[in-house]
């Protein structure tokens, strides 16, 4: 709090034994006003500054803040004899009182009654002074000489300056002094004088701070209360003077709080002041009723001071119209007025007045009294009178913290508790209905359970009474009355009853405690395309029910009529199965008009179910999965829907396939629906996010309808996963199911291709693109419409690895046709071994334990799991597996039910683990139930010529070194027709047209350290492409070794000279041919 603005006032007490004051007086004005002064309340404290600081000079004796001494003497003489005894004695007195105060000493000199000599002396005199008073402790000089009058104006400043500087420094070091006195000692006598020592240095907020901490020790202290002696003549105390009392609690505190507001009111000279300082006020005014021991003449005291607080002229002022923001002024009114209406319903106990649901404490003292103040007589002159103005006050209350903007929970509190007066008190239903019903649902959703629960009691209470006349009650006391049942008060089956009877229009209730919901992890089957979900519901109601139905993002469960008991176990059924990891959204119970909600957060398995065991007989559902066509084009990939009926026959019924990824859907595509190898005709719709093909005609149970859908599959081989989403609705069914589909082919294709004398000879080899996944290639067909090929007798069952495949090699004699047809039928060896798996495992399942029949999708992803030895099934036809480890399968097992998943797990331990020899004919099953083909349409490279080169001469064993061989070159050049290219327009040119003849060179390649070659070793040919078919050239070589060993005949080399680009293939026949030759001493001649 800061300084006021008027002067700062301070006693400067002074002695005057020698009448000097008067000759001082005019020129001790010049140092009475001090602008600035700079202290520090302790060691760690900031600097303060007090300012305008005025000194009163009064004659006294008394410990000031500064103690000054006049004295005048002329001669030392004088000096010793009469004034120093003055001076000791008043020494001994300003020393000795408490706390330590600061003194001057004033040697006044009158300058027009002494000589040159006694000038001189006067000197002395000072020095003198000095010497004989000395204080070694203080930091400033204390002992002055003041002339009557100086020779200059200059000299007498400097004078008055050093005696003003010193009394600056005199009153920190003095007001230095009284704080660390008065803070030395522990009483309340000595924090009142700090109080009054802040204050009279204008410090207010250190005072007002001092006053709190008195206020707190007060309480400490073993003294009578003293509330008792309170006479209502001198409240209120804001505008009396009571004396301090040390030996009455109740009168130190009043004392205590009639200073602080003294202080608040003094420092309130601005608008923004007056809101803090009626704030402080407030704060003051309950901290001090609230220290007050309960009784009821307490009660009368805190409801005259708060009235003469809310009554205050500065207060009055504000709320007029003041420019600032007030929300944080009405917020500490709301509380300083809802402190008096509660003091005044517990002092109206004394009158015998009962304020009902009202939400204050009960007085529990129990003494006579009788109110003394007019007002508090007035307002306590009848129960009902007392009624309204508690109402009125708790209305002003709510509009006070409303205001503030900043407590809404306290704002909802007492609109509830203004509801329950209204409807105990008043009887005003409707006022006190709507309250209540919003007070409700804030308390509800701020979760206060205890308020909540009595709040909801009284609201039925009124909506009873009132259903009697308002129809339109009913709904919300049905709801009232399920909110208290579902907070575990006891069920009244008459009471929902008869509110049931009554209801007219429907009414949907939600709640998340009215009953429990459990659900079965997984589905089961009820009965052939019906499925079951198994819900228990434990139930604080009982009542019959129309419909029960569990609700699933795609899906419904639903059960017909039957009774909600307190606990229950139902199923619920569906016709329409969405497979996947389900979340359950909802419950609905519906009985006549009343709808009950229940949000849920568990979910569910839903899984294809093939078939099942029911009744003795093993049973088939209808299902649809897409797949990768056992027979594969390449280049041209599709997804099949496959829908295998179950049991029953199925009606008309619609394929439904999501485009999940519109860029893999082949555009103007054509689809094929077939079923047991007929076209089945079609209707097909198609969207912009699904194709639809709709099937007129009905299937016989066990049949298979397909659906073929061009797609793109990924061209990547690190991801050939397609995720898809397809259906398939029939009747009043309907099965979806979503899926990652893998696109990899199981097999990998390369072939190599040569030239041989109009002859193509073509190299496939085959192997695995998988590691560690064999295949089984069981046939490869190589076939052509018009051309011949040939090759050897193939073995079948072949094991290509990923590192070891397996090769096949044709011939094709004549080159008919642009393309040949590459068919290879084989198998994965995992599919085979899953196939095997599951057949012996099926048959186990079916004789022993049927009822688990009905996960026999689920085994196929046990099967895969458990990483079947394939290597080893290749090469021994023997399938050995791992032991079956439940903590490698617990997140499936976990979504089955639990019972099953036990007896599954102790299955498949007993399944897994071993070795399983299969015989011929067994895996001759398998190989056919697990059989794919891989089509290949295998282009043919495009040759235009192909040039037979043939070296003809005597063949020997041996030939002479430098010795001519006799040699007959021979080309024979094979000319196949040019087909005709149409002129394709683009920007810049067109392709060549065919030329009538293009010229090829021949070139022999000689090797000079091998041969020396005599003859034509190059020449030109023109080839005539209109009517030539073939050409045939001959000429003579001779060949002269140049050195012994095994040499290679020259090389031989045709380019095109023409600028019509075509492919050529050159058949040299003596490639690679070697031929010995020897010196003459090395020949050997063999006679026959």
């Amino acid at each position: 709090m800061d300084q006021l603005d008027a002067p700062i006032p301070l006693e400067i007490g002074y002695y005057d034994p020698f009448s000097l004051y008067a000759h001082l007086k005019k020129d001790l004005e010049t140092i009475t006003r001090i602008d600035k002064l700079h202290w520090k309340p302790g060691p760690a404290s900031s600097v303060r500054t007090l300012s305008n600081i005025k000194l009163n000079y009064v004659q006294s004796t008394d410990n000031k803040y500064l103690n000054f001494i006049f004295i005048s003497s002329t001669s030392i003489d004088e000096y010793r004899a009469r004034v120093r005894p003055v001076v000791k004695q008043w020494l001994n007195n300003v020393k000795s009182a408490k706390p330590t105060s600061v003194y001057f000493i004033i040697l006044y000199e009158n300058t027009s009654h002494v000589s040159r000599a006694e000038k001189l002396l006067k000197t002395n005199l000072l020095n003198k002074l000095k010497t004989d008073f000395v204080d070694e402790m203080l930091t400033f000089d204390n002992i002055f000489k003041i002339k009557s009058s100086y020779p200059s104006a200059v000299e007498k400043r400097e004078a008055w300056a050093g005696l003003a500087n010193s009394v600056k420094i005199g009153l920190v070091e003095s007001i230095g002094h009284r704080l660390a006195y008065y803070r030395s000692r522990d009483t309340l006598d000595s924090m009142n004088e700090l109080a009054h020592l802040f204050m009279s240095i204008g410090q207010l907020e250190d005072a007002l701070y001092c006053y709190k901490d008195m206020f707190a020790k007060v309480d400490k202290l073993d003294l009578d209360e003293g509330i008792e002696s309170c006479s209502f003549k001198d409240l209120p105390l804001a505008d009396s003077a009571p004396d301090i009392d040390y030996k009455s609690r109740f009168k130190l505190k009043a004392f205590f709080y009639k200073q602080s507001v003294t202080i608040l009111r003094k420092t309130a000279t601005s608008e923004a002041l007056m809101i803090r300082t009626q704030m402080e006020w407030m704060q003051v005014l309950s901290r001090f009723i609230e220290s007050l021991d309960e009784s009821y003449k307490k009660n009368e005291i805190a409801v005259v001071l708060i009235t003469d607080f809310l009554n205050n002229a500065q207060l009055q002022k504000l709320l007029g119209g003041a420019e600032r923001d007030l929300a944080e002024l009405y917020e500490k009114l709301g509380d300083i007025r809802i402190l008096r209406r509660n003091e005044l319903i517990k002092l109206a106990h004394c009158k015998g007045y009962v304020l009902a649901g009202s939400l204050v404490d009960i007085p529990m003292h129990s003494e006579k009294y009788e109110p003394l103040d007019d007002a508090v007589k007035s307002i306590l002159e009848s129960e009902s009178k007392f009624q309204e103005y508690a109402i009125d006050e708790t209305k002003k209350v709510i509009e006070e913290y409303s205001k503030a903007q900043s407590r809404p929970r306290t704002v909802d509190t007492l609109s509830t508790e203004l509801a329950l007066i209204y409807f105990h008190n008043m009887k005003k239903l409707e006022t006190s209905l709507e309250i209540l019903n919003d007070s409700f649902t804030y308390f509800k959703n701020s979760e206060w359970k205890y308020i909540t629960l009595g709040i909801l009691k009284i609201f039925i209470a009124n909506l009873e009474q009132l259903s009697a006349t308002y129809e339109d009650v009913l709904p919300v006391l049905l709801t009232s009355y399920l909110e208290l049942v579902a907070k575990d008060e006891p069920f009244e089956s008459d009471k929902l009853s008869k509110i049931l009877d009554n209801l007219t229009d429907p009414v949907v209730f939600e709640s998340t405690d009215l009953f429990e919901c459990d659900l079965a992890p997984c589905i089961d089957p009820a009965g052939v395309d019906t499925y079951e979900l198994g819900v228990r519901i434990t139930s604080k109601i009982v009542l019959p029910v129309d419909e029960i139905v569990v609700n699933f993002e795609n899906t419904q469960f639903r059960l017909g009529s039957c009774c909600l008991e307190k606990h229950n176990n139902y199923k619920l059924e569906s016709k329409d199965l969405v497979c996947g990891d389900l979340e359950a959204r909802s419950i609905v119970v519906r009985s006549g008009k009343l709808e009950i909600r229940k949000t849920l957060d568990s979910r569910i398995f839903a899984y294809p179910i093939e078939q099942f065991y029911k009744n003795g007989q093993v049973l088939q559902n209808t299902v649809i999965d897409a797949v990768v066509p056992r027979v594969r084009d390449l280049n041209r990939d599709e997804i099949m829907l496959v829908a295998r009926v179950g049991s029953e026959q199925l009606p008309r019924c619609e394929f439904v396939f999501h485009k999940t990824d519109i860029d893999r859907m082949v555009p103007k595509a054509e689809y094929v629906v077939e079923s047991n190898g007929k076209i089945v005709e079609t209707e097909v719709e198609n969207d912009v996010d699904q194709l639809v093909f709709k099937c007129n005609c009905s299937f016989s149970p066990g049949s298979t309808v397909t659906v073929r859908i061009p797609y793109f599959f990924p061209p990547e081989v690190s991801n050939t996963i397609v995720p898809l989403s397809f259906g398939l609705v029939f009747g009043d069914h309907s099965v979806y199911v979503t899926k990652y589909l893998d696109t990899q082919l199981q097999i990998a294709v390369s072939v190599q291709d040569i030239f041989k004398s109009a002859q193509l000879f073509s190299n496939y080899s085959i192997n695995s693109p998988i590691h560690n996944r064999p295949v089984r290639v069981q046939k490869v067909d190589l076939t052509s419409q018009n051309s011949k090929v040939v090759t050897w007798k193939q073995p079948r069952n072949i094991i290509a690895f990923n590192d070891q495949g397996t090769t096949f090699f044709y011939k094709i004699e004549s080159l008919s046709d642009e393309s040949l047809n590459l068919q290879i039928d084989y198998n994965d060896i995992e599919d085979e071994i899953v196939v095997g798996l599951e057949k012996m495992l099926e048959k186990q399942i079916l004789s022993e334990e049927p009822e688990l029949i009905k996960y026999s999708n689920i085994l196929r992803t046990f099967f895969r799991a458990q990483k079947p030895k394939l290597n080893h099934y290749s090469l021994t036809n023997c399938i050995k597996t791992d032991p079956f480890e439940t903590r490698h399968h617990q997140k499936v097992l976990s979504q089955l039910h639990p019972a099953d998943a036990q007896s599954l797990a102790d299955r498949l331990r007993g399944f897994f683990g071993r070795s399983y020899d299969i015989s011929p004919d067994l895996q001759q099953e398998f190989i056919s139930a697990a059989w794919k083909q891989l089509n290949i349409v295998v282009t043919l490279p495009v040759i235009n010529t192909i040039n037979i080169v043939e070296f003809r001469f005597a063949k020997q064993l041996q030939y002479l070194v430098c010795e001519p061989i006799h040699t007959r070159l021979s080309l024979h050049v094979i000319l196949f027709k040019l087909e005709e290219k149409e002129n394709k327009k683009v920007r810049f040119q067109n392709e060549p047209e065919i030329p009538k003849n293009i010229n090829l060179k021949l070139d022999l390649v000689e090797n000079e350290n091998n041969w020396l070659i005599a003859g034509l070793k190059n020449f030109d040919l023109e080839l005539d492409l209109q009517n030539d078919k073939s050409a045939a050239y001959e000429f003579d070589l001779v060949l002269t070794p140049l050195r012994v060993g095994k040499l290679e005949l020259p090389r031989v080399e045709i380019r095109n000279k023409s600028d019509f680009q075509i492919q050529m293939e050159l058949d040299y026949k003596n490639s690679s041919e070697n031929l010995l030759v020897v010196s003459e001493l090395n020949k050997v001649t063999y006679s026959f």
